[in-house]
């Protein structure tokens, strides 16, 4: 495992990177305020950050920067944005994200161009959860981290290069899915084991614990398995349509988190929201004023009820899971 070991001192290294690249201006970073809610007993954090209105995106909105046409900033990164390189025994870069809300925002990405709607690789996982591990352990304020990766077109994805994203969870927050896995001993979904999902949430979302002990939570396969037991119960909700496969993961050192996805945008009179992975444990970016209006007005809840699918709890055990 040493092609995936970091360096003790990992976070101060990406503090020190990141301060270098505020000060020079490559990375821009979004002053926002977050507006705590709560909506069907689950705890919400509303990030208002107009200056997000303006990176560029897949889809193109007036007020955006302009850049050449296919532009790929993960295939050759900018080394002022780059906090390690040829990680994994060269086959990942870990990045500094350009346009963060939060201090330290990171991205995985992989050397090579790899698709977006391509499923998380066993490497992949374990590159990851080693990256939140060193996060964790050299903080010097016990912060908690949590990593996430937005599959497909309909799952908020912002660029085509696979790339996974970390974050520090807000203060005084705590996702839904901490309580949902918390007292529950590890275990893998199985065709006669249901992966965790809350009778309370309308919206179809699978969960699993992750085993605590190092040497068997760092372990590909084991990774591999409780990841692809949680993808194919969204692949058994997708097969009967005729949508995309799209899909949002979240995991933290305790736990792995997927949600199908049947639609990328919220689109009402009032506004046009998008979501990716982090909206789904509770943390939705307003890009406006109209948009946390509209967040505020129609509920959280409703709101990703509507790009997600129905909730499957109730339904037990699928033998032929996709």
């Amino acid at each position: 495992m040493s092609e995936f070991e970091l360096p003790e001192n990992f976070s101060q290294l990406v503090h020190e990177k990141y301060q270098q690249a505020l000060s020079t201006g490559d990375v821009v970073f979004q002053e926002s305020t977050n507006h705590y809610i709560e909506d069907n007993d689950v705890q919400f954090v509303i990030t208002h950050a107009p200056g997000l209105a303006k990176k560029p995106t897949q889809e193109k909105a007036p007020e955006q920067e302009q850049r050449e046409e296919g532009f790929n900033p993960f295939l050759n990164p900018d080394p002022k944005l780059t906090v390690l390189s040829g990680f994994g025994n060269g086959e990942f870069n870990i990045l500094l994200n350009k346009y963060p809300i939060t201090e330290n925002h990171l991205l995985l990405t992989t050397t090579e161009f790899k698709s977006q709607n391509s499923p998380l690789s066993p490497r992949e996982l374990i590159a990851s959860i080693k990256i939140l591990d060193q996060l964790e352990k050299s903080s010097t304020k016990n912060e908690k981290f949590f990593g996430f990766y937005n599959c497909g077109e309909n799952s908020g994805a912002s660029q085509p290069h696979k790339h996974l994203q970390f974050l520090k969870f807000p203060d005084n927050f705590n996702p839904f899915v901490n309580g949902l896995t918390s007292n529950v001993e590890p275990f893998l979904a199985t065709s006669i084991k249901e992966p965790l999902q809350s009778k309370d949430l309308p919206f179809a979302h699978f969960a699993l614990p992750l085993k605590k002990k190092a040497d068997e939570l760092f372990d590909e396969e084991y990774l591999a398995l409780a990841f692809s037991g949680l993808l194919q119960r969204a692949l058994t909700i997708l097969r009967d349509t005729e949508l995309p496969i799209a899909y949002n993961v979240v995991f933290t050192k305790k736990w792995i988190y997927l949600v199908p996805r049947s639609k990328a945008y919220y689109e009402v009179e009032q506004g046009k929201l998008g979501l990716n992975a982090a909206g789904f444990i509770g943390l939705i970016l307003a890009k406006n004023e109209e948009l946390l209006k509209l967040i505020q007005n129609d509920g959280p809840t409703k709101i990703l009820s509507e790009l997600g699918f129905p909730n499957t709890a109730e339904e037990g055990t699928d033998e032929y899971h996709y």
